[in-house]
């Protein structure tokens, strides 16, 4: 099963690396994406050079929220995700979070 975790951010810098390192750690294979929402900080730069496995989505405005998932789950389903989990730019998950029943 492909799983895609949607993380919508604006200016989270400060707390994103937590979010996705606590992808890369799980135990279930999962394709992070991110839809920044015009973010003022470095957010962008810190996910590009950090987290190249990270599917980035430049909004170029602030979407809100919700819009924001809308477009990190569209960008998930057309890239043939089975399952899409929506992660809190400020929230991590344990290893076996992702593809438990």
């Amino acid at each position: 099963m492909k799983v895609a975790a949607v993380i919508v951010s604006y200016n989270g810098a400060a707390w994103l690396a937590g979010a996705l390192n606590s992808l890369r750690e799980s135990r279930h294979a999962c394709r992070p994406i991110v839809v920044d929402n015009a973010s003022t900080d470095d957010t962008v730069a810190r996910v590009r050079h950090g987290f190249p496995e990270v599917r980035l989505i430049e909004s170029g405005a602030n979407l809100g929220f919700g819009r924001g998932n809308n477009l990190g789950i569209e960008a998930a389903l057309r890239e043939g995700a089975d399952a899409v989990f929506l992660l809190n730019q400020d929230a991590w998950v344990t290893p076996e979070a992702v593809g438990e029943v």
